[in-house]
């Protein structure tokens, strides 16, 4: 579902922007370094989501002295053709409002449903050189669009974690007996998570080894492996068990689903943290983010948002283009960002394409 009419008021330097016409395929913002173009991709990325994806102090995003940042935009549903007036607005004392068409909420959950959005900024920690965190967020960001009741089910499980982690730090247990209740509830949540995301990883596996881009995955013959976070083909309750001595000692537990990894290596087994060169760890990044796109996109039939931050960072001239032509064959809306008009260049497409010049903030359509 693509968003178009995007008003913006006292984020960062876009001190207001009113029903700005967007194209409902590829929109390309060129301007100057600080102009505003990454502050507006990031308040799309806040309509949808709440969240800033280049900081996580939102004193930081809106405006100095100001009481309240907003952001809305008309969403379209491409098959029925119904229009929605969506928004989401925070105010300095933390406060969140989201709405969807006459509907008011006061949390964002709402909003984080209605369309899937994935971006690419190239000041951002590279996923092969990013945390565990990072890489299992990557996963679990698929696995939240398109598996029905993934999010209970990860709510769910921090809880018990949590309340295990807690207990382990307590003088309250008298065995392992106390903590077992704990351990038998979590061990059949790792294992839903642990199934989920292989599965999720085996599809996108699957399309990097045989879908439109192949080839370059095959050029520099990466191979991924997912690490559940314990010691695969044993019973995780023995093994929470076993290690019910250490974790007391170090009061946390220390097997599970949110110590797990994607790890990701070379034929030969090499980490390809230390093997590749920073230019193809931005190419495999921006791919895997791609066809995950790519891939919720035709699960769910549902037309996604992409959101491409200096598109001509690090990349050349030939992998830009490919990259851009490979993006205009997916069911999406794509964002982008450059510097200069010259750096983007497409093949011929049918598809629509805005151009807007970014100054001081202030978005024109050329």
């Amino acid at each position: 579902m693509p968003i178009s009419n995007l008003s913006i008021d006292h984020i960062r330097n876009i001190s207001s922007l009113y029903n700005l016409p967007l194209s409902t395929d590829i929109n390309i913002l060129i301007g100057n370094n600080g102009s505003g173009k990454t502050s507006f991709l990031e308040s799309i990325y806040l309509l949808l989501t709440g969240r800033s994806f280049r900081t996580q102090n939102f004193k930081k995003v809106m405006q100095h002295q100001k009481v309240q940042c907003s952001v809305a935009a008309d969403v379209t549903s491409l098959t029925s053709k119904s229009c929605n007036r969506i928004g989401f607005s925070r105010k300095s004392d933390g406060r969140v409002t989201a709405r969807i068409g006459a509907n008011e909420y006061q949390t964002i959950t709402p909003l984080t449903r209605l369309v899937p959005i994935q971006y690419y900024t190239p000041d951002r920690v590279l996923l092969i050189d990013a945390s565990s965190d990072d890489r299992r967020r990557f996963l679990d960001w698929g696995l939240f669009h398109v598996e029905h009741g993934f999010q209970e089910l990860w709510l769910k499980t921090r809880k018990l974690l949590k309340q295990r982690n807690a207990l382990l730090k307590s003088n309250q247990l008298r065995g392992y007996q106390d903590l077992e209740p704990w351990d038998i509830q979590l061990s059949a949540c790792f294992n839903q998570i642990n199934v989920l995301r292989k599965a999720h990883l085996a599809e996108l596996i699957s399309i990097v080894e045989t879908g439109p881009f192949s080839e370059v995955f095959s050029g520099l013959n990466i191979k991924m492996k997912y690490y559940p976070g314990w010691k695969e083909g044993e019973s995780l309750e023995t093994l929470l068990k076993e290690a019910y001595d250490s974790d007391r000692i170090k009061g946390f537990t220390h097997l599970g689903c949110h110590r797990a990894d994607l790890r990701f290596h070379t034929a030969d087994g090499t980490s390809a943290r230390d093997s590749l060169s920073r230019g193809q760890k931005k190419l495999i990044t921006l791919q895997l983010k791609m066809l995950q796109t790519y891939l919720i996109s035709k699960k769910l039939d549902k037309q996604t948002i992409f959101l491409f931050d200096d598109i001509s960072a690090e990349l050349d001239s030939e992998n830009i283009k490919k990259i851009l032509n490979w993006l205009m064959t997916f069911n999406v809306q794509l964002f982008a960002t450059a510097l200069m008009e010259g750096q983007v260049e497409f093949g011929s497409t049918e598809r629509s394409i805005k151009m807007f010049h970014v100054e001081h903030g202030r978005v024109l359509e050329k």
